[in-house]
């Protein structure tokens, strides 16, 4: 295979890079994007953990 240099540098498998290629040929031919998976965002859980310190800091405050 032909990817060889880019194989060993990158650590990734061959099998990857020729379904990778194999997709951009299948995308080419039907003249659709190539589409990567979207980003997996941490979601806020809407709570903010509060220690010790910072309750005391809030109980000082709201008296």
């Amino acid at each position: 295979m032909f990817y060889a240099p880019t194989l060993i540098e990158r650590g990734v498998s061959e099998g990857l890079v020729s379904k990778i290629v194999k997709e951009g040929k299948v995308a080419e031919q039907t003249g659709t994007k190539l589409r990567t998976p979207g980003k997996s965002r941490k979601r806020s859980t809407g709570f903010i953990v509060v220690d010790d310190f910072d309750m005391g800091v809030i109980r000082r405050k709201q008296h």
